[in-house]
């Protein structure tokens, strides 16, 4: 009877869902008093090595791409991620165009923002959680 309690223990550890909770902000100033901000937030389901497409209506694209840190030592899952993504507007030749990495630990926030100079920033934050 124990055996099957740790089997099941086991897998359950093992076959972790990861998920995103994602929010993107972009803001575009007008003049010194007056800022545009548009907001998108979403709870993603991520397969390790799939990717996840988030469109906003002003042309933000964000493509992110998650997966377990394969070099640590934990037994199960790892609560190291990995997460590579790309941001860009679709909708402007000369808006933002940039990659970036983050290594997450699981329910910890991680933010990365960019600015172009027309006066507008995108901040991306992310926080894994296991399922």
């Amino acid at each position: 009877m124990l055996k099957i309690i740790c089997a099941l223990l086991l897998s359950y550890n093992v076959f972790a869902i990861l998920v995103l909770d994602i929010e993107v902000t972009h803001e575009k100033g007008l003049d010194a008093k007056m800022i545009l901000k548009s907001e998108l937030m979403s709870k993603e389901i991520v397969y390790n090595g799939k990717e996840v497409f988030l469109y906003m209506k002003n042309g933000i694209q964000v493509k992110l791409v998650a997966s377990f840190d394969t070099e640590s030592d934990e037994f199960g899952p790892s609560s190291i991620f990995k997460i590579a993504g790309e941001v860009k507007n679709v909708l402007s030749d000369k808006g933002i165009n940039e990659t970036f990495n983050l290594s997450p630990k699981v329910n910890e926030l991680s933010t990365v923002s960019f600015e172009t100079g027309e006066g507008q920033k995108t901040t991306i934050q992310i926080t894994p959680k296991l399922k």
